[in-house]
Formats: structure tokens, C-alpha cells, sequence
């Protein structure tokens, strides 16, 4: 399992979101690093974003994080053909809406304690930089003229390596061996568009929109009919890493 905070509940269902955050708390083994010219320097005020590619035991998926605030975030699963926004409402109570995209619908679940119990920081940063610093430190090196940082942690159940974009706090590897199973993040992109933000937020903003304490009264809609949408939610299968969220 990894500890991280995103995906997104990170890209699972409601209940699949604690399990998410509970993933990224583990470990995991470096990757080398690519090899990137200087033309392909970026600050960290160029980068609104990033997109990965998580996988464990031959189960892989896709997920880029858009940062449009400090307290107000995009996920892209792509995977899971769902977007979600997570909302920072202070002492860690946060918000999330989840966006269908097939059916074109999405649930907004009121702010709670229980969305990112770990904190809003398992969200914004996916693995807390708070938790790196805590890890063993080995060194750092330099991606696209950004800092990385590398650290691990070993348990009788677990080694975790980890790269990690310091100014962005991001990772930029996380690789986790625990029980014979190994499980790792890897960065596949730096977001620099603004339009992928954009395009995002407009293309949510056209779908039908429900409470989800109102759900039992849109029974009219095919989608939350006989519980469709909740069998729809039990089918989601947590990616296990380190670092992940689950709602």
C-alpha cells in the first residue's frame, strides 16, 4: 500500500477516498530520474499541475491534479472517466464534488472532517511534504532545473523511496514493496496550460449537479434509480500506493 491523499478519492468513490489516503502512507523505491536539456527548464511559477501514472500488481491508472487555488483543487481520472473538486473550507474540513463524465452528472457531498481525515495537505500535495521530512534523507538532484529531493523509510512490512519535487511539493516517484506487492507513483507530466484547468472547470459546469443528501428524491433520473449510482461507487477499486486519498 502507498500513503498519499489524492488520487483522488482521489479517484475512487466516497468511501474509496479514506482507503486512498491511507495507501500514500507506506512506501516505495526510487526511480532513476530522466535525463531533460535545458530548454526544458521550468520555475515553479510556470506549473499549475501535474499528471501520473499509478499502478500496483499490473493495475495501472492515470491522474493529473490541477491546482487552481491553495485551497481549491482538480482531479482528472481518467481511468475512471470522473473529475472531481476538492475544496479546502479550513481545519481540515473539506468539500468534494464528483463529476461522471460519461453521464454527464455530478454529487456534491457537503464539507466534512471525514473527506481527508489525514488533512487537506494529503489532497493538495498527494504525499505531505511534512511526511517526507520525516523520512531518511539520501541526497538531491535536479528535474527540469527543479529541486528533487530523495528519502526513505523502512518498516518490518514496507520500504518506501521516494522523490520528491521540493518548491512544488509534489512527488516525483514513489515506490512502495510491502508483502511481496509493489505499488508506485510516477510523474509523467508538469502541467504548464492554464486551458487544460479551463477546459476542465467549463466542461463540469454543463453537467446536472445533485446534493447528495437529495439523491433518494432523483429517482427520476436513471442514473440514481435502484441505487445505480451507489453500485456504480462499490465497483471503483482503489489504486494501492503511497500517497493516495480516497473520499
Amino acid at each position: 500500500m502507498i500513503y498519499t491523499a489524492t488520487y483522488v478519492a482521489v479517484f475512487f468513490g466516497a468511501n474509496c477516498m479514506k482507503s486512498f489516503l491511507i495507501l500514500w502512507s507506506v512506501a516505495l523505491l526510487v526511480l532513476p530520474l530522466q535525463s531533460f536539456s535545458a530548454s526544458d527548464c521550468l520555475t515553479p511559477a510556470d506549473i499549475i499541475g501535474a499528471s501520473y501514472t499509478i499502478s500496483e500488481n499490473g493495475d495501472e491508472k492515470k491522474l493529473t491534479v490541477l491546482r487552481q487555488t491553495p485551497a481549491r483543487v482538480v482531479y482528472l481520472m481518467e481511468s475512471e472517466f470522473m473529475t472531481r473538486i476538492y475544496e479546502h473550507y479550513g481545519e481540515n474540513r473539506v468539500g468534494v464534488t464528483e463529476y461522471f463524465d460519461l453521464e454527464e452528472k455530478g454529487v456534491e457531498h457537503e464539507p466534512s472532517f471525514d473527506i481527508a481525515p489525514a488533512g487537506w495537505e494529503v489532497i493538495y500535495e498527494l504525499f505531505p511534504a511534512g511526511r517526507f521530512e520525516s523520512m531518511r534523507q539520501l541526497g538531491n538532484t535536479k528535474f527540469q532545473c527543479l529541486q528533487v529531493a530523495m528519502a526513505d523509510f523502512t518498516t518490518e512490512e514496507s520500504t518506501t523511496e521516494v522523490q520528491y519535487l521540493v518548491e512544488l511539493k509534489l512527488p516525483l516517484v514513489v515506490k512502495t514493496e510491502s508483502g511481496g506487492k509493489v505499488a508506485h507513483w510516477r510523474l509523467d507530466q508538469l502541467i504548464t496550460d492554464d486551458d487544460i484547468l479551463e477546459d476542465s472547470l467549463e466542461r463540469v459546469s454543463a453537467y446536472a449537479t445533485f446534493d447528495f443528501a437529495d439523491l433518494g428524491d432523483h429517482e427520476d433520473q436513471e442514473f440514481f434509480r435502484a441505487g445505480e449510482y451507489l453500485k456504480y461507487k462499490q465497483n471503483l477499486k482503489p489504486v494501492e500506493t503511497s500517497g493516495g486519498h480516497s473520499h
